[in-house]
């Protein structure tokens, strides 16, 4: 994506995302020092849809409106194998997103959110599945 259209570089998404941040950087700041890149990304998930990722990362989802998300343990290899995780970080073809069956759902944590709400997500895998409105975390 072109710099030029991240989020952050429009006036009221970084006052946002500074802002969230400052809040945050006391409490991660012992843990692992120093936000090197302040980015946000917009998305608009449609009803029902389910985005599955692996993100190299370490992310805070906002939520402006409802939304259940799942998060697996990362070291869940029935839901991410040894395999996915070296090709996904060393692979010839690097590529964001994990295959993702309905089983591995049994074995998901999954979060109610709110308007409003954030969601620390340190570690992959993640997976977001939206309920039955339009989403914008």
């Amino acid at each position: 994506m072109d710099g030029a259209q991240r989020a952050e570089h429009f006036p009221d998404f970084a006052q946002v995302l500074d802002a969230c941040l400052d809040e945050i950087a006391p409490l991660s700041e012992p843990i692992e020092p120093g936000m090197y890149e302040r980015e946000a990304a917009v998305f608009v998930s449609s009803p029902s849809s389910v985005t599955p990722t692996l993100d190299h990362e370490v992310n805070f989802l906002l939520q402006l409106r409802a939304a259940r998300p799942s998060r697996f343990r990362a070291d869940d290899r029935a839901v991410l194998s040894e395999r996915q995780l070296e090709e996904h970080f060393a692979g010839p073809a690097l590529h964001r997103n994990m295959p993702f069956t309905d089983e591995y759902q049994k074995r998901a944590t999954v979060f109610e959110l709110q308007e409003g709400v954030a969601l620390h997500i340190p570690t992959p895998p993640a997976l977001g599945k939206n309920g039955e409105e339009v989403s914008s975390p």
